[in-house]
C-alpha cells in the first residue's frame, strides 16, 4: 500500500488529479449502487400499520435536536447547582473567617 502511495507521489500533478477524480467517481458509483440495491430490498418489506403516523426525516431531526437541547439544559442546570453549592460553602467559610478575625 505504501509503495502505491509512493508511486502516486512521483506522478505529475495532472495525473494525480485524474486519478483522484476517477477514484472519487468510482467510490460515488459504488455508494449509489449499494443505495439502489438496499432500496430495492427494503421496498418489499411491510409498512407500519396505517393507523400509526410514520415519522419522516424532518420530524426525526427536530426530535433529536429537541432531545439534545433538553439534555444539555438539564446537565448545565445540575452543573450550576453543584458550582453554586461550592460558592455558597466558600462564602460561608470566608464570612466565618472574617467574623473570627474581627472578634480577635
Amino acid at each position: 500500500m505504501l509503495s502505491l502511495l509512493y508511486k502516486l507521489q512521483r506522478k505529475p500533478e495532472n495525473a494525480r488529479k485524474k486519478i483522484a477524480l476517477l477514484f472519487s467517481i468510482s467510490l460515488t458509483g459504488v455508494i449509489v449502487l449499494l443505495w439502489v440495491v438496499n432500496l430495492s430490498f427494503t421496498e418489499g418489506t411491510p409498512k407500519a400499520a396505517s393507523g400509526t403516523e410514520e415519522a419522516g426525516p424532518f420530524k426525526a431531526l427536530t426530535e433529536g435536536v429537541d432531545l439534545f437541547f433538553t439534555s444539555t439544559a438539564e446537565t448545565l442546570q445540575s452543573a450550576a447547582g453543584i458550582f453554586s453549592g461550592f460558592s455558597k460553602e466558600r462564602s460561608a467559610s470566608t464570612t466565618t473567617a472574617q467574623s473570627e478575625s474581627v472578634s480577635e
